[in-house]
Order: structure tokens, then C-alpha cells, then sequence
């Protein structure tokens, strides 16, 4: 496990020992860049469900990208056009199909993918995809992964730390977080706050 500031060169070693095969080994949130020098290939990838934003555009004969698609148009080479289709869709479906977004060609990298770069071509690949198994369990066994998984994960993302902080919003969710968190947390600080507006 790596310390807090040391995980953006763990991904770029990851990558040189392991390529592609080492995305997939990084459990959490994460965009990157990585300039594969031997290679001579860019990489541009996403956490397994994009919860951490890149986005992408050919401007002019370049390939730019940055976590917030207001960066890419701040560039001349890049001009503000909506993208009518996708505001057409959201306007119906509340949501906006893969791969698009409001700005005419600027575009997300897929979550649990992976763009490269290389001699003027551009292609994407996945490194994940959600495993769907079927569990021949009964109602108790299914609430019982459920909370184990949920657990894990508290425990893997709160491991490097000896104080916790958790936003408490005043719902179900950030409660049940709270509860969890005290749970394998053992014998660190576990502090909450919460904010009021207006």
C-alpha cells in the first residue's frame, strides 16, 4: 500500500512492470497520464467505475486532456459548440450516452479504460468491467457480502491513516458510512462534522 503522496509514482511503476495488467490492480479513484517514453505512446486512464473525471480532444493536430473539460476549451484550438445530441438526450433521459459530452468533441475516457496515444492514432481499451456472478445465496448470505464488501472497502480506503474525518450530511448514507468506518477503524480517531448553510 502506498502513502498518500507516493501514489502517483507508484502508478507510473506499476505501469513499467506490469503495462496494462497493472491498472487493473488499483483498488479506488485515480485519473492518470503517463508518457511511456519507450514506447512512445501516451496513456490516459480512469478508475474502474469514473469516479475521478479525464477528459480528451483532438485539438488542431494535438491531443489534449484534463480533468475538467473548462480547461480544454480554454484553448483557442478548441471551440465552445454544444453538443446538441447530447443535451437532446439528457433534455429526455436525464443522462448522456457514453462517450459524449455537452461540448462537441470533447470526450470522457471510459471508466475501467484506457486511452492510447501513439504515431497520430488514438484507440481505447478496457482494463475492467463490473464481474457479474451469480451467488446461490439466500437473503441473510446476500446481506452478509454485501456488508463484508462494504467493510473492505472502508477498511482499504481508510488504511493509511491514523485520524478519519467523515462529512455527515444528515442522511442514511453518510450515516451508514460513519458507522462503518468506526467499525474498522479500530483504535483511531474517527472525527465527524457536518456544515449548514443559509
Amino acid at each position: 500500500r502506498a502513502e498518500p503522496a507516493g501514489d502517483g509514482a507508484l502508478a507510473g511503476e506499476l505501469w513499467a512492470v506490469l503495462g496494462e495488467e497493472g491498472l487493473a490492480r488499483i483498488a479506488g479513484q485515480f485519473a492518470l497520464a503517463l508518457w511511456d517514453a519507450a514506447g512512445r505512446r501516451l496513456v490516459l486512464a480512469r478508475d474502474r467505475v469514473g469516479y475521478a473525471p479525464l477528459y480528451f480532444a483532438l485539438a488542431g493536430d494535438r491531443l489534449v486532456f484534463a480533468s475538467e473539460y473548462k480547461a480544454l476549451l480554454a484553448l483557442d484550438a478548441m471551440p465552445a459548440r454544444p453538443n446538441r445530441a447530447a443535451l437532446q438526450t439528457i433534455h429526455n433521459t436525464k443522462w448522456v450516452r457514453p462517450g459524449v459530452t455537452c461540448v462537441e468533441g470533447i470526450h470522457p475516457v471510459a471508466p475501467g479504460a484506457w486511452i492510447e496515444v501513439q504515431d497520430g492514432r488514438v484507440a481505447s481499451r478496457r482494463y475492467w468491467d463490473i464481474p457479474v456472478r451469480a451467488a446461490d445465496l439466500d437473503e441473510a448470505g446476500h446481506a452478509a457480502r454485501l456488508r463484508d464488501s462494504f467493510l473492505e472497502t472502508l477498511r482499504r480506503q481508510t488504511q493509511p491513516y491514523d485520524r478519519i474525518g467523515i462529512s455527515l450530511s444528515g442522511g442514511l448514507d453518510s450515516a451508514v458510512v460513519a458507522a462503518g468506518v468506526r467499525a474498522v477503524a479500530g483504535s483511531r480517531e474517527v472525527h465527524t462534522f457536518s456544515a449548514g448553510y443559509g
